[in-house]
């Protein structure tokens, strides 16, 4: 099985035992002896406490009162012969159903909290793409791979610390600790674990495998086979990857899937779902699931009167509502209703809202808030303001670069927001 990938398969938790036992890392003190844990250490009591394990599927994060970060292929649904995933929620997380949760570290005589589904969200990419072309690995050696990455909302609390979802980027050689409950031999003996591992490990760059980079979607550290501290093993999936600075709370990833060189069932490389950066917006979708909304307004919006608004003859309602989400974009406000009426004989005149944009810059307005600012600032700002939440890492990093090259323009980056479907959903029927 050269250079093939595996899934981290749901039914069992657990980080794979090999040879040689890593020094722990400087913010844990083991509280174990003589531990057989190769591969990865046993987490004592009072560390890792936003991890939590749901019996008999995953691993996952506590990231708010009655939310968990995981996989996506945690509740994706199986076939009868529970070999191929299908494009629907798996009946043990759909709506009313009860789970099984903990937050302790040692799972032998544990006593379970019972929880209730609310709801199961699952990136939409992911079951788009398995409604296309099948639930698979493959997908993820191209960098338009779908995120695998869903949240389980519960009517109780759920037990433990709450984790931070870290929107910096995760470069590579970035120290992180990956974390499971489980299986401790190979892929191939995935007998239940007994209790939560983690390891110190570092972000790899873009290593070659299957004849592809895993995409811009993922990240990957270094399994066993290629020397790294620990290797995934089934049930580790939907497991957080933490940053590994301070108390150690700040989740980066979640475990997604292994590679491997040989047949051993030990990895030579753990595959990581990105939080940030990609094509696919994971962490504006993480917040608006745990936030219930989008995380900034647009103010002023509720003092527009579309009715007093003069949308006849040559004036289109068109024009003006991108006047609004240009402001909103670039200023986080509203134009007045009185610069909606100004706008509105301009537009009549033969300007365009390229023209409105030009002038917002030009202001005095314009100016003090942008003038100095880098390109990277001034993308994050309009993207801030005008999707409502932040950008960071690749894709920040892209625009600015396209800014500083010339390829585009501030007031044409501005436009490309303020006509994107996420703010035209986000600002327009909010007082049309």
């Amino acid at each position: 099985m050269c250079g093939s990938w595996r899934w981290v398969f749901p039914f069992a938790l657990g980080l794979a035992a090999c040879a040689g036992a890593p020094e722990s890392p400087d913010d844990f003190v083991s509280s174990t002896t003589g531990t057989s844990l190769i591969g990865g250490e046993a987490a004592p009591t009072d560390m890792l406490q936003a991890t939590v394990a749901i019996e008999g599927r995953c691993t996952g994060a506590k990231i708010g009162p009655r939310h968990i970060l995981f996989a996506a292929h945690c509740v994706t649904a199986l076939d009868d012969g529970g070999h191929a995933f299908l494009p629907r929620i798996d009946p043990a997380f759909a709506d009313g159903a009860r789970i099984r949760v903990t937050d302790a570290n040692d799972l032998r005589g544990v006593r379970w909290s019972y929880l209730t589904v609310t709801h199961a969200y699952v990136h939409p990419e992911w079951f788009a793409t398995c409604a296309l072309s099948g639930c698979g690995f493959d997908h993820s050696i191209q960098g338009t791979a779908p995120p695998d990455v869903a949240i389980v909302e519960t009517k109780e609390t759920v037990p433990g610390a709450t984790a931070v979802v870290d929107g910096s980027p995760v470069e590579p050689n970035t120290d992180v600790v990956i974390a499971g409950y489980g299986c401790e031999q190979s892929v191939d003996t995935p007998s239940p674990g007994e209790r939560l591992k983690f390891a110190r490990t570092r972000t790899l760059g873009r290593i070659k495998s299957m004849g592809g980079y895993v995409g811009i979607g993922y990240f990957e550290t270094p399994g066993i086979e290629l020397g790294g501290e620990a290797s995934l093993c089934p049930g580790d999936s939907g497991g957080p990857v933490y940053r590994a600075e301070g108390d150690t709370t700040h989740v980066v990833g979640v475990n997604a899937y292994y590679t491997f060189n040989d047949a051993n069932g030990v990895s030579a490389t753990n595959v990581h779902t990105r939080l940030t950066g990609g094509a696919h917006d994971v962490l504006g979708w993480i917040e608006r699931i745990v936030r219930g909304d989008w995380s900034e307004e647009c103010l002023g919006l509720d003092a527009i009167d579309p009715e007093a608004l003069p949308t006849t003859g040559s004036v289109r309602l068109g024009a003006l509502l991108a006047t609004v989400r240009a402001r909103c974009s670039l200023f986080g406000e509203a134009p007045s209703m009185a610069d909606l009426h100004a706008w509105a004989e301009r537009y009549s005149s033969g300007r365009t809202p390229a023209d409105y944009v030009s002038d917002l810059f030009a202001s005095a307005a314009g100016v003090a808030t942008y003038g100095d600012a880098s390109d990277l600032d001034f993308v994050r700002a309009v993207w801030r303001h005008g999707m409502g939440k932040e950008l960071y890492g690749d894709w920040a990093l892209y625009y600015a670069h396209r800014l500083e090259t010339g390829d585009t323009t501030r007031a044409e980056f501005v436009a490309f927001v303020a006509d994107s479907e996420y703010v035209r959903a986000r600002i327009d029927p909010r007082w049309l």
